[in-house]
């Protein structure tokens, strides 16, 4: 896939928005947009610009800073996200983290296809999409994420299926360049050499265990004069509305993801609630298409030479010639108006007391 030089997003930031998705959307060639010279390869819109990291760093950056001001004023995530987080107890307990999607620890099962080898074909007439067979008593497709070798980078396929007892993967040859020359170079990466490409990739499971999902937690004060450290519970839950995100919760004991009620461990409340839990909105054309044009009201200038992105640019910029523009928490340009009226209108409801939270979970 396209990748992000490290140090240019914030660590840890995952984009809602990839830079894979930013080369569909705006129909760039995909070789090209990769840094790869395949003369073979169609323009799009006139597009034959070969990309340099450095032109995708650009947009990148850009796209990651339209994604926090719009985070901001939605107050949920743009795409799923998974976090562990410690909310004041309450009964229902209703957090600030909205489009609740399911509560579960995180679990990445990496025996699924470690260091998969890929064949790509002989240099005269490379292999394009490269294809992965994996056997596999696996069912659900969703869980199934490709990575670099060695690495928590995920590598974003153009299909991916589960039929006949196998793992059928296609991968884009032109996102499986070597990470070591994603570079700025003159001599542009020939899309024939193998030796450009990954040789192999890491497939994994990541799915999530509901039974370790919700916990509860008293501070060592709250049970012993003697104690500081917490003391836990493992708890049952149930999403009663996932765009508000509210939940309900007890008690409980777990025989695989069979749960049985318990009684409370100690004759106070909890302090805390302690929640493992992926939220925010599943991605859509609208939604994708508000932040990329977005991100172009926050360029100083033009990505890279390509009339296709520049004719989206020239169109994003155009501010408000009223003698009184409108300004809104985006800006007054035309791109920023768009994304800020999708937004108005979508934000969940704000007002009412949200639990806190105290401090990030382990």
């Amino acid at each position: 896939m396209a990748r992000v030089s490290d140090n240019i997003l914030p660590s840890g930031f995952v984009p809602a928005l990839t830079l894979d998705r930013y080369q569909e959307i705006m129909r760039l060639p995909i070789n090209a947009f990769n840094g790869l010279n395949q003369p073979e390869e169609e323009p799009q819109y006139q597009c034959s610009t070969i990309w340099k990291q450095s032109d995708r760093d650009y947009v990148a950056e850009h796209m990651a800073q339209s994604e926090e001001m719009r985070r901001q004023e939605l107050g949920y995530y743009l795409a799923p996200k998974y976090e562990v987080c410690d909310f004041e107890f309450g009964a229902p307990l209703i957090i600030d983290r909205k489009y609740l999607i399911q509560i579960g620890t995180q679990t990445v099962d990496a025996t699924v296809g470690p260091g998969t080898a890929l064949a790509l074909g002989v240099e005269t007439a490379p292999t394009d999409p490269v294809t992965v067979t994996i056997a596999t008593a696996l069912t659900d497709a969703s869980e199934i994420k490709i990575y670099y070798p060695g690495e928590d980078v995920e590598i974003h396929p153009s299909s991916l299926v589960i039929t006949g007892g196998n793992i059928i993967i296609q991968i884009p040859r032109a996102r499986l360049v070597l990470p070591a020359l994603n570079d700025n170079r003159e001599d542009h990466l020939s899309y024939y050499v193998n030796a450009n490409f990954l040789a192999e990739i890491d497939v994994k499971r990541v799915y999530y265990d509901i039974s370790t999902g919700l916990s509860y937690l008293w501070e060592g004060w709250q049970v012993s004069c003697s104690s500081l450290a917490d003391t836990g519970q493992v708890g049952w839950h149930r999403i009663r509305n996932t765009r508000l995100g509210i939940i309900d919760h007890r008690p409980a004991t777990y025989t695989g993801s069979l749960a049985t009620r318990a009684v409370w461990s100690h004759c106070v409340w909890p302090l805390w609630i302690r929640l493992r839990f992926q939220s925010g909105r599943r991605s859509s054309m609208g939604t994708e298409l508000e932040t990329v044009r977005l991100s172009h009201t926050l360029m100083p200038n033009k990505p890279v030479a390509c009339p296709t992105v520049h004719m989206y640019w020239d169109e994003d910029i155009i501010g408000d010639d009223d003698e009184r523009p409108v300004f809104t928490p985006y800006g007054y340009r035309r791109g920023a108006m768009r994304a800020w009226v999708s937004d108005s209108r979508n934000k969940v409801g704000i007002g009412g007391k949200f639990p806190s939270s105290r401090r990030g979970g382990t």
